[in-house]
């Protein structure tokens, strides 16, 4: 039992660098283009591809962390009002993305998806209102990022709705494939 533990460990710790790694390389192209990285959002495409093929925790581990690594070493995103913001959206969509998983309503890719981003975007909204009672210094920068974010990336978010099922299902037919020994 320990050693399948320990390879379903290796697995997860193995795709969580793989998966912020993306994260870090992808908005660097996209920014080569002006304004390509609001409005395509790069970042989260690994950050909701880990939510599908990690476990919750690993999931929410790539969401918070991605945003912030790539914060520290490129300067992208902001520290404020982006960072925060960008951590808490990118964690829950993994973490909503992951825990559905099992759920046979969730089942299709694509309705957690939508799901994911939807909650994870009212979340972000109630999390900018919560801003608003500590002031208006910080509940305004938060509040205009979020909604930018989400006028300016929904090309992204068309497209992210598109790919990220096909590749989920292209990668889960490989593995299939793959373990059945074909």
């Amino acid at each position: 039992m320990s050693k399948m533990l320990n390879n379903w460990k290796i697995r997860n710790t193995i795709l969580s660098g793989l998966f912020i790694s993306f994260g870090l390389v992808f908005p660097m192209v996209f920014h080569m283009l002006p304004g390509a990285g609001p409005t395509w959002l790069p970042m989260q495409f690994p950050i909701l591809l880990a939510g599908f093929f990690l476990c919750p925790k690993f999931a929410l581990a790539v969401g918070i962390i991605t945003p912030l690594v790539s914060s520290i070493f490129t300067g992208m995103p902001m520290a404020f009002p982006a960072l925060p913001v960008l951590m808490l959206e990118f964690g829950l969509y993994a973490l909503i993305i992951s825990s559905l998983r099992n759920v046979n309503f969730f089942k299709n890719p694509i309705v957690r998806l939508i799901t994911a981003l939807v909650f994870g975007k009212l979340i972000v909204v109630l999390f900018a209102q919560l801003f608003a009672h500590i002031g208006p210094g910080f509940y305004a920068p938060i509040l205009a990022f979020v909604m930018t974010q989400i006028v300016n990336g929904l090309p992204g978010m068309a497209w992210q709705i598109v790919a990220v099922p096909i590749i989920v299902v292209a990668v889960n037919a490989g593995i299939k494939r793959y373990s059945n020994g074909g």
